[in-house]
């Protein structure tokens, strides 16, 4: 169902605030620099819903009725995170700097018809006399580590930037529908079921640093031009590569039209396997096991074109950003924000944006910098979220380290 593996934290770069956190330290002739960067977003679950979830709380009637009440008939999620860490280099005032990369990256994305979600949190019952959906559903899971080398190459108004770099693949699961309906009789006489499915899981070897059973190849490429004083517009593109998973691949079909008589069933599809009250003999009528050897993902890539543009002494930045994730069900999103330094030592910013799987919100920004050359932002996209939990679910946040050891 929606929470297969877990549903994790979803991640999107924001440019503006690694641009501003550079502004504001500098930018040395050896520096390091570490992020991590979080989002969970939905246009249906509620706030309140997936935190008892996921906190183990007792799911009452009204928090599971609630949500209900406010899921479309197709719903959207996405979960994605990433940390990383980043050393960059140059040899005095030369134009050109050598990069280097290293981190970890967990992409999760379902789609789910309402009715698909009220089966599996509060049974079949309500769907007394009438036919449930479960079509569309599907679902991908892809988790992997990254090494990146590049360079960087500044000329008078222009920045390019470009990584090659290694990935080592930690798991994939997928799981997609082709049709899906569940009718319930009155008093639960005979249940009619529909359904083609099928999945995708990776049983090779989970090692989380170096996988050789699971290697790709992905890159980045980004460009910087600066467009009047204090005024600069930014593209880039990452994770464009794929990762081919050797071993054991679990693929899974369940395909049939089968009318079951004599019971109600709760939690339909508590598993992919579709355990109706433990008849193993139903499942083994149509759903069927093989194994395939080798199997190819292409990495989520991220799209973005960022505007910077800072004022009043260099103590003012505003920036609007436009991306896009390349996902299956994922949206563009959008963002503008601004930042102050209000000191030395201290910067405050607030943030709207819209997001690629659920609607508006507002964030803020602090950051804090010691002597002349470490900096911290810290970032908060989900005020709205916090204040009211019964909206659709936004959970985004971040922060951005960086230290310069060479100026």
């Amino acid at each position: 169902m929606i929470f297969i593996h877990g549903l994790t934290i979803q991640w999107i770069v924001a440019q503006g605030s690694s641009a501003f956190l550079e502004h504001w330290v500098g930018s040395g002739r050896f520096s390091l620099s570490c992020d991590y960067n979080q989002e969970l977003g939905s246009n249906g679950i509620t706030t309140r819903f997936f935190r008892d979830y996921i906190s183990g709380d007792f799911l009452s009637d009204e928090v599971k009725q609630e949500c209900i009440d406010q899921l479309k008939e197709e719903n959207t999620a996405l979960v994605y995170y990433t940390g990383g860490i980043h050393a960059s280099w140059s040899r005095g005032e030369e134009k050109v700097k050598y990069l280097l990369s290293a981190g970890f990256t967990s992409f999760n994305e379902v789609k789910f018809h309402k009715d698909l979600f009220a089966l599996y949190f509060t049974g079949n019952k309500g769907f007394e006399g009438t036919t449930a959906e479960l079509h569309p559903f599907g679902f991908q899971n892809v988790e992997y580590s990254y090494l990146k080398a590049g360079i960087e190459r500044k000329w008078n108004r222009f920045t390019l930037t470009g990584k090659i770099g290694l990935a080592a693949g930690y798991d994939v699961f997928t799981v997609n529908t082709e049709r899906g309906s569940l009718f319930t009789a009155n008093d639960g006489k005979y249940l009619d079921l529909s359904v083609k499915m099928n999945s995708a899981d990776w049983i090779g070897n989970k090692r989380l640093i170096w996988n050789s059973d699971a290697l790709g190849f992905l890159v980045d490429a980004g460009c910087n031009v600066r467009l009047f004083k204090g005024s600069c517009i930014e593209a880039s593109v990452s994770n464009v590569g794929s990762i081919s998973w050797n071993g054991n691949i679990k693929e899974r079909t369940a395909d049939t039209l089968y009318r079951y008589e004599g019971t109600v069933i709760n939690n339909l599809l508590d598993t992919f396997s579709l355990s109706v009250k433990s008849v193993k003999t139903l499942e083994s009528e149509f759903i069927k096991d093989y194994y395939s050897q080798s199997r190819k993902t292409n990495l989520p890539v991220h799209y973005s074109v960022s505007l910077n543009h800072f004022w009043a002494e260099n103590t003012w930045h505003a920036n609007l950003e436009v991306g896009k994730l390349d996902g299956k069900y994922a949206d563009p999103y959008f963002m503008i924000g601004c930042n102050h330094i209000v000191t030395n030592f201290f910067s405050a910013g607030i943030r709207i944006k819209k997001f690629s799987y659920s609607g508006w919100d507002a964030g803020v920004q602090t950051g804090i910098k010691l002597g002349k050359s470490f900096g911290i932002l810290l970032y908060w996209d989900s005020v709205g979220g916090i204040l009211d939990d019964s909206r659709e679910m936004n959970w985004s946040g971040g922060l951005h380290v960086r230290w310069n050891l060479l100026n």
